[in-house]
């Protein structure tokens, strides 16, 4: 309920869409509800899916409110966190041929119908639609979801849509010539969250019309790539430093949410681990760190929880035996 009441505010007040500026709010109002619909939201709800019996009820229920978060959102990112933990509920407990068609089938419906309100945004950028109206285009008639072909043309799309997301030739070559002038420089500030380079100006000579912008950065090879053109010694040292930082991530995260009595980590590692290795991979260090943060919140969190619970049934036990 939260998550969903959060959803409709945020795409009423235009938040947090894709290729929507919205309109600005006082407190910080607009940073604040997106790290808490992207991050915050996503880990609670892990966090309580795994501490349930994850009946068919609420299963459905997430994947509703999965699909909805996609829509209001028009991210097939946000669509994928909400619907994470069915999906490594699905794969962690026991992979088979079924389990894993199922997997496909939840990803494709919630790419397809968070695909389709993406495109009825942008085509109605020009006026307002509300949730309702948003609604009616995804189930009207005309709607790409009514023929078999869209859905064939929407599964083809995320082979496409995948493969954008991989760094291919032509962005490590692009990436080679450029030269940094103060490689140390820009590296340091690159770890404090600043652009190594203007991607999409720099390397690929783009303008952009207002309310567009660039998705898809060089990510951490393209990165070392500039480092290493640059600067061999820097590279280096820039290599040793994330391999570095990723091992003190995956010490900290196994001592807050492994199980030593099953041996096994808790399912919010997996999803924890996901987001950090993705934003990692994407040199996207400022929703790295914010990761690492309320990870390690939620794992404190998770454990004084796992503690009291483990105290009342110990006090339970000691006042039975006397």
């Amino acid at each position: 309920v939260c998550a969903v009441i959060t959803a409709i505010f945020m795409y009423i007040n235009k938040i947090g869409i894709l290729g929507v500026e919205p309109d600005p709010l006082p407190f910080k109002i607009i940073g604040t509800l997106f790290y808490f619909r992207g991050y915050v939201l996503p880990m609670a709800i892990f966090f309580v899916f795994s501490k349930t019996s994850q009946s068919e009820m609420l299963i459905i229920i997430t994947v509703v409110v999965s699909i909805v978060m996609g829509i209001l959102s028009a991210s097939r990112g946000i669509n994928f966190m909400y619907m994470f933990p069915i999906i490594a509920g699905i794969l962690i407990t026991k992979i088979s041929f079924k389990r894993v068609g199922l997997v496909i089938a939840l990803v494709l419906l919630g790419y397809t119908l968070t695909t389709m309100g993406r495109e009825a945004i942008f085509s109605n950028a020009d006026q307002s639609l509300s949730v309702i109206d948003l609604l009616q285009i995804l189930l009207s008639s005309s709607s790409e979801f009514q023929s078999d072909e869209g859905l064939v043309s929407s599964f083809l799309k995320i082979i496409s849509t995948i493969s954008n997301r991989l760094y291919g030739v032509q962005d490590m070559v692009l990436a080679y010539q450029y030269v940094l002038v103060d490689p140390w420089s820009s590296f340091g500030n690159f770890v404090f969250m600043e652009s190594i380079a203007d991607i999409a100006t720099d390397l690929y000579g783009l303008e952009f019309l207002p309310g567009q912008g660039y998705g898809v950065g060089m990510g951490l090879v393209g990165v070392f790539t500039m480092i290493g053109r640059s600067d061999i010694l820097l590279l280096v040292f820039a290599m040793f430093f994330f391999s570095l930082l990723a091992v003190i991530i995956n010490r900290l995260l196994t001592r807050l949410l492994f199980d030593e009595k099953s041996g096994k980590f808790f399912q919010l590692y997996y999803l924890i681990l996901f987001v950090v290795s993705f934003n990692l991979i994407q040199a996207t260090l400022p929703y790295l760190y914010t990761t690492i943060i309320l990870s390690f919140v939620l794992g404190y969190l998770f454990n004084r929880f796992k503690l009291k619970t483990n105290t009342t049934n110990c006090n339970f036990i000691n006042s039975k035996i006397v």
